[in-house]
């Protein structure tokens, strides 16, 4: 989304749209909101061990590590075809209809 902006006003500075986030020495950087908690995850398995950090982001009900390479927004607005209110009766009702 930004990524043009930042590579276009810091030349000197390798930008790679494609990762949730980089690791480059001392400097951990990372896509967004998001990427910033792969980040920290990565920096507790590099610290502590991969079992810290799959506690912690077990915790957080995320994946311990995820490979990035994903696009980092969706290009088109997510819509939902049916309400909430919809969602929560269907669930109310136990109907084993298969979510759409």
């Amino acid at each position: 989304m930004h990524a043009d902006e930042l590579a276009r006003r810091y030349p000197a500075v390798r930008v790679d749209p494609s990762v949730l986030y980089i690791d480059d020495d001392n400097v951990i950087t990372s896509a967004g909101t998001a990427a910033g908690i792969d980040a920290c995850l990565h920096a507790d398995r590099a610290d502590h061990g991969a079992a810290i950090a799959a506690e912690f982001a077990r915790r957080l009900i995320t994946p311990p590590h995820r490979d990035g390479g994903q696009a980092q927004y969706h290009r088109l607005p997510i819509s939902c075809a049916l309400g909430a209110s919809t969602h929560r009766r269907r669930a109310a009702s136990g109907s084993g209809r298969p979510w759409r």
